[in-house]
Parts: structure tokens; sequence; C-alpha cells
């Protein structure tokens, strides 16, 4: 339900100076067509015009995206708040039931319009609002994220805003992968008893939702997401990837000794 603060800029330039030379400016996605419920916008009169531009024409296009890829849109009006606010200065984005808050005013929400910042701003408000669309498929109107483990729930909404990204960018997957590469010295707290990540453990959980889909489409993570509001969370993993959630994270951790 929450972005953490940003990634240190060093390690993401030589990946983002890719992106700018392989495609300059982000394609637009084409809108689904039909009626949909709203999203609402409530901006700080505070707020650069660059950044409420920014946010809201990212929310629409991930939401189509999201819409598109995983057969249904959410069903309920979702307001996104775009604030001055520092965000405790520590959450650059949080997300709950149908509230997304975007928090411009955290001393390390980028003041610039480069393709960093630009790339890096829509990654924080793709991956909240996809946790709007993995509440509505989970019927969860307030957004009880005590319910899911924070591997899922956070690595979910990473792994939805890179596909989301990488087709926008133009970004062959394997190269948006890399740049979620994680060293094992940096992977030594197991992803169960991960509760609030850093940046590392927000890289691992999308590592770990990546292995678990493979070449699955993301209507396969919507339809867990959704299974989740009729049982419990494990249940619906085995029903979904037909596998024993303990089994795999056991698997996947092994891949970091």
């Amino acid at each position: 339900m929450t972005h953490p603060p940003l990634w240190s800029l060093a390690p993401l330039l030589g990946f983002l100076m890719f992106v700018a030379s392989a495609c300059g400016e982000a394609s637009q996605l084409a809108e689904t067509d039909g009626p949909k419920a709203q999203l609402v916008f409530d901006t700080d009169s505070s707020v650069s015009r660059f950044d409420s531009r920014l946010v809201e024409s990212t929310a629409k296009a991930a939401r189509d995206y999201y819409a598109k890829e995983l057969g249904r849109d959410f069903e309920s009006e979702v307001t996104v708040r775009i604030t001055d606010d520092d965000g405790g200065d520590r959450w650059l984005g949080w997300s709950a039931g149908r509230k997304l808050w975007i928090y411009t005013g955290n001393e390390r929400w980028p003041d610039d319009s480069s393709i960093e910042a630009h790339y890096l701003k829509e990654n924080i408000v793709a991956h909240e609002l996809f946790h709007n669309f993995e509440w509505s498929l989970a019927d969860s109107i307030d957004g009880d994220s005590d319910r899911l483990p924070f591997w899922l729930l956070e690595g979910g909404a990473e792994y939805a805003s890179a596909h989301y990204l990488a087709e926008i960018y133009e970004v062959d997957w394997p190269d948006m992968v890399a740049y979620y590469k994680v060293r094992p010295e940096e992977a030594s707290t197991r992803l169960e008893d991960v509760r609030v990540g850093t940046p590392s453990d927000y890289s691992k959980a999308f590592q770990a939702i990546n292995a678990l889909m493979g070449d699955r489409p993301l209507r396969d993570l919507g339809a867990f997401f959704e299974a989740t509001g009729r049982t419990e969370w494990d249940d619906a993993f085995r029903q979904t990837f037909h596998q024993d959630p303990a089994k795999f994270l056991d698997a996947f951790e092994a891949t970091f000794e």
C-alpha cells in the first residue's frame, strides 16, 4: 500500500539513459471503451502544474493499461490526492481501498523534469494505482493490508507498474528485470519476515513475483487478488498458482544463498 523513498539515482542512471535513448517520449496507450468509475483528482494549489499534469496523465494511462490486461476495471470511484505534504518524511505514495495519495512535498520527490525524474514519478503513481486494483479485485473497500503479506502486495504492485512502464517506454522485459537486481548481501531478510520494506526489499519482492509469474499474463495475478476476497490468501495462492506459498518462497530464497 506504500511506495518507499526513492532508490538512489546513481544505480539507475544507466538504465534510465537506455530508456531515454530507446524511445525518447513515452508512447500513449489507447483508452478502453465503455463506462468507467470516476478517477477523481484532488490537488493542492501549491503543487506544480507539471507534477499535477504528470500524476493525472499517468494515473489515467496506467488505469487503462491495468483494466485492459486484467480484463476488469475498478468498479468504484477512486480519489487521487496530490499534495505538497511530505508524507511524514517517509512515503512518496500511499494507497488504501478507494484512495491514493502522492506526496510531492517529500524531499525525495524529484524536483526537475528530466527523463530520470519523469520515469521515477510515473513509477510511483503506477505502483500506487495498482494497489487500488488489488483492493477492488478483492472487494475490499478500505484496503486492509494485514490480509496479505508484504511481498505479494508490494511485489505485485511493482511488478504491474514495471510492465506498464516497459510497454509505454518500449523496454524489453529482461532489461526491466535487470533494473531490479538485488545483490545477496542486500537480501538477507526473508520476504515473509518483512513488514515495512527497504528499497532492496521492494526489489526483492518484485523479483519474487517475476519468478512466480514467469510467462503468465497479468490477468493471472489479478485472479489471485480476486480470489483473496473469497478465501484466505494462502488458499488463493494454491488455487491460482498451483503450488504451496511456503515452498515457493523457500525455493526463491535459496537463489540468494
